[in-house]
């Protein structure tokens, strides 16, 4: 299901969470994707490189800190 889409270095990204909860809260799993525009639609696309996945990933982190003060 999907959690958050948002911006990191100008290209948009999508975080989702997997359907099976077999993961305890505290070893949620997430999946991030590149979103890729073509024409009219949008491609989820793998994060290829482990270095831009490990930024994202941490920009994610980031943002759901933030999201979660602002909510306190």
């Amino acid at each position: 299901s999907h959690i958050l889409t948002f911006l990191y270095e100008g290209e948009r990204y999508i975080a989702l969470s997997p359907l099976e909860e077999e993961a305890s809260e505290e070893e949620a799993e997430v999946v991030l994707l590149h979103v890729v525009p073509e024409g009219e639609e949008e491609t989820y696309v793998t994060i290829e490189s482990e270095v831009l996945l490990q930024e994202v990933f941490a920009h994610f982190l980031a943002l759901m800190d933030e999201i979660q003060d602002a909510e306190a």
